[in-house]
């Protein structure tokens, strides 16, 4: 732990102390896989048919 706490420390050091990674205000799943028996698949489309119209965003 403290070789890892030594290694991070000269990294941070040797970049000024900028980060090397890149923040995301929020991560957004471009699609969605859902498997189903096929006997109840309408059962669970319906309400995915539903959330997708009632979403601006989609």
């Amino acid at each position: 732990m403290a070789v890892s706490t030594a290694l991070a420390a000269m990294g941070y050091a040797a970049l000024g102390g900028k980060r090397t990674f890149t923040s995301r205000p929020r991560i957004v799943a471009d699609h969605y896989e859902v498997l189903s028996e096929p006997r109840s698949a309408e059962r669970g489309r319906d309400p995915l048919v539903r959330l997708s119209l009632a979403s601006p965003d989609l």
